[in-house]
């Protein structure tokens, strides 16, 4: 830990406006989106958001996840950031995503079919078919998940 630490104090804050940004958005009608945002900078071309990674690599969710802080922030905000992405601490690794608006709203459309689709399964009872992962550990469900607590005890 102290030696991310060290790593995290070396980064550039050049900018920094504010850290954790928490965001808690009426999207729809009974949809509510929450989040929190690593850190949020004003450059020069406009706003920037950074989501710090401390594993050693970014991995194939990143993406989504910074589609999702977009979406959540041009809601909040009526616009898009300039640029978004994300860091590894342990590596320097940076990975941007594309910021059109094309992109951002297909996030709001992923996020509005995997609404309808939990709203259906509550409503009929059914199951929904589960993904476990290293970010099962953050879900509000885990302690009823089995899937989720295996993949847990899997990555510990």
């Amino acid at each position: 830990a102290s030696e991310l630490y060290d790593r995290f104090t070396l980064l550039p804050v050049d900018g920094a406006v504010a850290t954790e940004v928490s965001f808690d958005l009426l999207a729809a009608d009974g949809i509510t989106l929450r989040g929190r945002i690593d850190a949020v900078f004003d450059e020069p071309g406009g706003t920037r958001i950074v989501d710090w990674k401390t594993g050693p690599h970014l991995g194939e969710e990143v993406d989504a996840q910074l589609g999702f802080y977009a979406l959540a922030w041009k809601l909040d905000r009526g616009e898009l950031p300039a640029r978004i992405d994300a860091v590894s601490v342990a590596t320097g690794e940076r990975r941007e995503v594309d910021l059109s608006p094309r992109s951002v709203d297909a996030v709001e459309q992923e996020v509005g079919t995997m609404v309808a689709e939990l709203r259906t399964a509550l409503s009929s009872g059914r199951d929904l078919a589960r993904t476990a992962g290293p970010q099962c550990r953050w879900c509000p469900v885990l302690e009823g998940c089995s899937e989720g607590s295996t993949a847990l005890q899997l990555l510990d």
